[in-house]
């Protein structure tokens, strides 16, 4: 007998990726949630310049296994090559079901989200920092003034590209903030500021070792030294002033009086020359690869990982002590005071105070990991 059963679907997805850390995320749905190929059609969109830091320590995309497209666009949707309108014809022209950005302000995002949402796909904004979990206040007048600036550079970007808009757009503020988004995918949905209305997703990443090796390898290493035990990882971010980078330099240099040559520091990209300079001088280990913090932490036993307030730190690794010291700035009167943070983790202990920093296993670790130093 003739079978009258209907083909299975098969679900057309594009990942649109800026940074490392959104390939890291990628690659991990990739390989734990959207393997199989019976049931998914998954392309990754690598958009940043390739003369930029960003993606150089990626050595080996084919371990994903999917077709990956690499466009020559800038952080501000400029395009290096003079192609991305057909790029784009040619992508939108297969036919795409869902499209999952982290970035949902960038001008090559906001017309893509655009188009695919106006052909009745599905528009997912896929966790990018901290930024679904603070909330920010510039003030009336600067907020007006950062609106009409994006507003406009995203216009300029599209039609310098030979995409014309078929949309009204108009930057807003807060996380997910564009209408054409239809999910927000997040780690910790039940701490979000603001659904704003989205659909809300959960998910988890890295949940089996093979990933963390398959990944490792299309970045060539995730080793911070020979062995990974008993290390101190700091992962610094970008400070509000020159106080606060004088604040870090004496951070950076209680840990490595304290600690020694177990002390590690992963640079942010924009880390200014003159903090490297001051960290180098303090016998710090300095990582400067482009390879995101995450990797390693995933890879650390028995260690500590130490930060202002870095959303690496959100990937946790239950082998390891995680610290945020945004309340020490904050008691030193160096801490952005437009931002205000809250931590959607147990395993991120806030401290005000560097001595309460310690390894696993020392004395003192009885406290339960959500309470805070303002608590005790």
């Amino acid at each position: 007998p003739t079978s009258t059963a209907s083909p299975k679907h098969v679900e057309r997805i594009v990942f649109v990726v800026n940074t490392e850390y959104h390939l890291l995320v990628t690659s991990s749905l990739l390989l734990e949630a959207y393997g199989d190929r019976s049931a998914y059609d998954v392309r990754i969109v690598e958009a940043a310049p390739t003369n930029s830091p960003r993606f150089r320590s990626v050595v080996d995309r084919s371990v994903l296994g999917v077709p990956y497209e690499q466009w020559e666009v800038d952080h501000t949707g400029r395009d290096l090559t003079g192609d991305l309108s057909e790029k784009v014809s040619a992508l939108l022209g297969r036919g795409v079901d869902t499209l999952v950005v982290f970035h949902d302000d960038h001008p090559l995002n906001v017309y893509l989200s655009s188009r695919v949402s106006k052909r009745g796909g599905t528009v997912c904004l896929a966790p990018d920092g901290m930024k679904p979990y603070y909330s920010l206040d510039f003030g009336a007048l600067r907020n007006a003034a950062h609106v009409v600036s994006k507003t406009a550079q995203t216009y300029t970007a599209l039609f310098k590209n030979g995409l014309t808009p078929t949309f009204a757009y108009r930057k807003r503020f807060g996380y997910g903030s564009n209408p054409d988004v239809d999910e927000l995918w997040l780690r910790y949905p039940e701490n979000v500021v603001s659904t704003r209305g989205k659909r809300l997703r959960h998910i988890d990443v890295f949940q089996k070792e093979e990933t963390v090796r398959t990944v490792a390898s299309m970045f060539g290493s995730a080793r911070l030294a020979e062995s990974m035990d008993g290390l101190v990882l700091y992962v610094n971010n970008i400070l509000s002033n020159e106080e606060a980078y004088e604040e870090e330099v004496r951070v950076i240099d209680q840990l490595t009086g304290r600690f020694g040559g177990t002390v590690y520091i992963k640079l942010h990209p924009n880390t200014p020359e003159h903090q490297v300079r001051a960290f180098e001088r303090l016998g710090a280990t300095l990582v400067r690869t482009s390879v995101p913090a995450e990797l390693y932490i995933l890879s650390l036993t028995n260690s500590v990982v130490v930060s202002g307030w870095s959303a690496s730190l959100l990937m946790g690794n239950p082998s390891c002590n995680f610290y945020w010291l945004h309340g020490y700035f904050e008691r030193m009167g160096c801490m952005y005071e437009h931002i205000h943070m809250a931590n959607p983790t147990d395993h991120i202990r806030e401290v005000s105070h560097l001595e309460e920093i310690e390894m696993p296993g020392s004395a003192g670790q009885d406290v339960p990991e959500h309470e805070t130093s303002q608590q005790r």
